[in-house]
């Protein structure tokens, strides 16, 4: 029996875009003016800036990697291209974020084989802040002790607690 095929894998090979045809592009803000860049490409409709070096998708108009660019000569981005359907439970038709549901942080490149998701950006900070407190966003231990006792019972979240202690004393001695 031959293993399943990953969806990552599925995907790629579905539709791979070598985003050639990517462009730079203003990001207008909620007031109007230039809030940053991003290379978007229309073959795929998405930001490629991070596929073509550089850090994330959201390049500062101080990058010197544009520098030498006339910025008011730079075209939009028209919102309603880069809006998606949000796949999270909101459905809204919103600035998605490109999402993997296997943390990078824990995964590493596997996280690319592993389902993903376009969220906006309020069910993307909920997802991190129910699924991974503290690795993407602002780490509230009162909340997080709630959401896991509210999931475990008491009974389990003090055999948790208890485990959790055992671990630390164990490499505090470790470390000494």
């Amino acid at each position: 029996m031959t293993p399943p095929t990953r969806v990552g894998a599925v995907i790629r090979e579905a539709f791979v875009c070598d985003h050639a045809n990517a462009e730079l592009r203003r990001v207008r803000g909620a007031d109007g003016s230039m809030r940053c860049l991003t290379m978007w490409c229309d073959d795929c409709r998405t930001h490629a800036a991070a596929y073509l070096g550089y850090d994330g998708i959201w390049i500062s108009k101080n990058n010197p990697k544009v520098a030498h660019i006339d910025l008011e000569t730079v075209p939009w981005l028209a919102r309603e291209t880069a809006w998606r359907r949000c796949q999270g439970p909101c459905k809204e038709l919103a600035d998605c974020q490109f999402h993997h549901l296997a943390p990078r942080a824990f995964f590493g490149d596997e996280a690319d084989e592993w389902p993903t998701a376009w969220l906006c950006v309020s069910c993307h900070a909920r997802w991190h802040t129910l699924a991974t407190p503290g690795l993407c966003t602002a780490y509230d231990p009162t909340a997080h002790a709630g959401q896991l006792l509210g999931y475990l019972g008491v009974e389990r979240a003090a055999k948790l607690t208890q485990a959790l202690i055992l671990a630390g004393r164990a490499r505090r001695a470790g470390a000494a």
